[in-house]
């Protein structure tokens, strides 16, 4: 997300730009009063209400997406709501399987389908290599927009454009991705518009977790069964355990079979080598307890699932992982019911 595009010429008052919001998220809150000479190149717009926060807008302008070595980094701006309160915090939103630190402005990551991956900033030990909350408070009294920035990994180097996600709910196609940071005067945090965050240093970005920050472009489909979570190259299928078995037990009640029979009828059109079938139970109990059901439920699912499956291209594996991994918090009994579950996952290739 660089600025330091040529032929940009959407060189613009940026709160002008930023209250330009795509049409199904007008504003609706009177836009903070003119920021003066500010200007930026914006690449793209989007703004989105905030209903935790009072139904607060954010206006966002993605300003530069830019290679950087060993990463690429992401530029953009945002203007302050009415009280001139940037009120970007919601931009993350913790959750279990979620590494990055609790203010760090994560919820970014750019899109890219011609290589079925989606990238999200770096973490480098245990920091985001992100802009913080506090590091898009107000920089001044007229409502200047603040910069802030994301490192995510490396781009294929036939990438010329990619679609950004903000905020996990705007996406803005099209942006270019340029071959050098933007050049322009640096400022500390906050930064006003017109300046430029200082970036991590390539030491730092080099040591980014770029598996962690990776993860496939996917289809997800969800009912009271199963979650399915499909892409090019592999399928996921968390089946819930309440519906499989009984309280505390490993035999399969008699709503299992269809369930399993439509999973079989995904491996038989699409699956190639081994197919892993992976128990997990919620935090009631022992340690030793849930390992042992994990197990067995694991087991179990592959033995009724053996025989419906006729692709011979494949093979099983199974594995209890007991109370690890949790998708949910075991402190309310629906987060509970969604960790409970035996997850069928499989490469695959192609209609057999």
């Amino acid at each position: 997300m660089r600025p330091g595009r040529r032929g940009i010429a959407a060189t613009a008052a940026v709160i002008g730009m930023l209250s330009l919001a795509t049409p199904a998220v007008a504003a609706s809150t009177p836009p903070p009063s003119d920021p003066g000479s500010a200007t930026a190149p914006l690449l793209g717009t989007t703004a989105y209400r905030v209903v935790a926060l009072g139904e607060s807008q954010i206006r966002v302008g993605i300003l530069a997406v830019a290679r950087v070595p060993h990463g690429t980094a992401v530029y953009y701006a945002v203007a302050p709501n009415s009280t001139g309160d940037a009120d970007v915090v919601f931009m993350h939103t913790k959750s279990l399987n979620d590494p990055f630190p609790v203010q760090a402005l994560a919820n970014l990551a750019i899109v890219d389908v011609a290589h079925d991956a989606v990238y999200q900033p770096l973490i480098s030990g245990e920091r985001c290599l992100c802009s913080s909350a506090g590091d898009l408070s107000g920089t001044d009294a007229n409502g200047t927009p603040s910069v802030g920035y994301a490192i995510l990994p490396e781009l294929p180097t036939d990438l010329s454009s990619v679609t950004i996600r903000m905020g996990g709910y705007a996406f803005l196609p099209g942006i270019p991705v340029g071959d050098a940071p933007p050049t322009g005067p640096v400022a500390a945090a906050p930064v006003p518009l017109g300046s430029w965050p200082e970036l991590p240093d390539e030491a730092a970005i080099a040591a980014g977790d770029v598996k962690q920050a990776t993860r496939p472009l996917t289809t997800n489909i969800a009912d009271p069964v199963a979650a399915t979570s499909t892409s090019r190259t592999r399928t996921i299928v968390a089946l819930a355990s309440d519906v499989l078995f009984a309280n505390d037990s490993a035999t399969l009640n008699g709503k299992a079979q269809s369930a399993l029979r439509a999973v079989a009828d995904k491996i038989n059109a699409h699956g190639t080598g081994v197919v892993m079938i992976d128990g997990y139970t919620d935090s009631v109990d022992s340690d030793a307890h849930n390992q042992a059901l994990s197990e067995a439920r694991a087991q179990s699912v592959r033995t009724a699932l053996t025989p419906l499956v006729t692709n011979t291209g494949v093979t099983f594996q199974t594995a209890g992982h007991g109370e690890q991994d949790p998708v949910a918090d075991n402190g309310t009994a629906q987060g509970r019911q969604l960790n409970r579950r035996v997850t069928v996952s499989f490469a695959t290739e192609g209609d057999k």
